[in-house]
């Protein structure tokens, strides 16, 4: 999803709609104090919805998101469906191993 914030601003005035120049500035939706943004493996961005993060923790979200609106936690672990195991290359994956394994899908920009 995509939103676009626009002005429109008369320079000189226009008599053809032929002859409208227009300029086009595309800047992030991102806070401005934000210094760097996180590309995704294409793997987690699938799963994730974006290729890009500003927040990389928002990827752990949406795997502890998955894994409940699946039924997929078992004791102090997760079973990997087929979604997960295309991300972690296994079965099942121990909850303190998570984030390690998502930070390594991720590289900051």
């Amino acid at each position: 999803i995509y939103r676009a914030i626009y002005a429109v601003q008369e320079l000189r005035e226009i008599n053809f709609l032929l002859d409208l120049p227009i300029t086009i500035m595309a800047t992030p939706l991102y806070h401005p104090t934000t210094s760097s943004v996180y590309k995704l493996d294409a793997r987690l961005a699938k799963l994730v919805g974006r290729n890009y993060l500003a927040h990389p923790k928002y990827a752990l979200t949406i795997v502890h998101a998955h894994a409940r609106a699946h039924n997929l936690y078992v004791d102090k672990s997760i079973i990997c469906d087929d979604t997960l195991q295309q991300i972690f290359g296994c079965f099942r994956i121990k909850l303190q191993n998570i984030w390690p394994r998502l930070s390594g899908l991720m590289k900051r920009t």
